[in-house]
């Protein structure tokens, strides 16, 4: 039926190729975030995924409840804006998004989880970091952590949130 409609078979080729390699990137991702939330509850920490058994509450409470411990704070806000700023040469800010969870803010384009620009890691008010995303060659996605002292040196990092986002518009990531 497939040579049928395309006697060279080129084009399943070429979308089996793109397919498998969103695939491995996603299993890549997912595997990562499982030793990373492994290693926070081994650590003492709690993770955004960690399940709390509680009374039930109504729906009003339950909605300030869930409100305070998912806060956008001060510092997030900042820096969100600190990287609007420095990306607004590059692209339209307004592709420019946050999703904040209790553990960090992730920085997106286009509000895709799966283009990841920067996760602020700042709840913690001594130990400030930037977890800084780069994708290599091949299409595999990795990060790397940055301690900084103050919102200011977010600044330093210009040229690496604005590789990432030309990866992203070259290997144009729809998923």
């Amino acid at each position: 039926f497939f040579q049928d409609l395309c006697p060279e078979n080129r084009f399943f080729g070429q979308l089996k190729d793109d397919f498998m390699g969103y695939v491995q990137r996603g299993i890549k991702e997912f595997i990562r975030e499982e030793i990373e939330n492994l290693l926070y509850e081994a650590a003492g920490r709690s993770t955004q995924k960690e399940e709390i058994i509680e009374p039930e509450i109504e729906p009003e409470e339950q909605e300030a409840e869930s409100n305070k411990k998912i806060e956008f704070t001060d510092d997030e806000r900042e820096g969100y804006y600190i990287l609007k700023s420095i990306l607004r040469e590059v692209i339209d800010v307004a592709r420019i998004t946050y999703k904040d969870t209790a553990s960090y803010c992730n920085i997106l384009l286009d509000g895709n989880t799966w283009k990841q620009i920067v996760r602020l890691h700042f709840n913690n008010k001594e130990r400030k970091k930037l977890e800084i995303f780069s994708i290599d060659e091949k299409g595999n996605k990795s990060s790397e952590m940055i301690p900084i002292n103050n919102l200011n040196e977010i600044y330093k990092y210009a040229d690496k949130f604005k590789e990432i986002l030309a990866s992203y518009e070259n290997l144009n990531i729809d998923t």
